[in-house]
């Protein structure tokens, strides 16, 4: 079966059970360091670490000085790798990162008066990395009530006709797109070519089935499809 894996100390258990009674799985979006440990054939997404950082060095390399990444699920390890991708390339720079956890609250409006305090609290901050896209309205409408909109630029993980409408009206900076189509559609395949022979997984370990090369995002720089990986 297929798998993702944000929380690895949740999941672990009843992942481990499937390996053990002989399951196949693979797992795909979440969880690439921790799938192998738990039995999985192999991993199909992105390396998240990686993918923060070129989403950090979109805005260090354009010359913004204060980084904040945000968790809107704190307990996701892929947007925890995210933020730690984006924060090497800040720190790597000099310059300033600072890394937000979302509210636990599942209300736009008491997660935007979450992110607008830290907005307050942080006032040389100058460039926000979503870690997904259910969070950009209410990043954007913070940064309104803050009245910094002409200042702080964000970009997002994901992308989506509503990121592209974001973006060409100037309120995103781009959507890194991991191909989530891609990520289900994969594995089945995977699965498919094992359970006729033709793909043979035995005594081998768990590889990434990088969708990287597929990495495009929508990007203010020339408003068309580019490649970042």
């Amino acid at each position: 079966f297929l798998v993702s894996i944000p929380d690895a100390t949740t999941l672990g258990p009843p992942l481990q059970a499937a390996h053990d009674a002989g399951v196949a799985v693979v797992s795909l979006n979440s969880g690439y360091e921790s799938a192998g440990s738990l039995g999985a054939l192999t991993h199909v997404g992105m390396t998240e670490f990686e993918a923060g950082q070129m989403a950090g060095d979109y805005f260090v390399n354009r010359g913004y000085q204060s980084g904040l990444c945000l968790n809107h699920e704190p307990s996701n390890n892929a947007i925890i790798q995210r933020c730690a991708g984006f924060e090497k390339a800040f720190v790597d720079a000099g310059r300033a990162y600072v890394n937000v956890d979302g509210s636990t609250s599942s209300s736009a409006s008491v997660n935007q008066a979450h992110v607008a305090s830290q907005l307050n609290a942080n006032p040389t901050v100058d460039c926000i990395l979503i870690g997904g896209q259910s969070a950009k309205g209410y990043v954007i409408a913070a940064i309104e009530d803050v009245g910094r909109e002409d200042i702080i630029k964000a970009g997002t993980f994901d992308y989506s006709t509503d990121v592209g409408d974001l973006v060409m009206q100037g309120k995103l900076e781009f959507g890194i797109h991991q191909q989530q189509y891609y990520q289900g559609y994969v594995p089945v395949v995977l699965l498919t070519l094992a359970s006729i022979e033709i793909l043979n997984w035995t005594n081998r370990s768990c590889s990434l089935v990088q969708l990287s090369s597929l990495q495009l995002t929508w990007s203010r720089d020339n408003a068309n499809w580019h490649l970042l990986a």
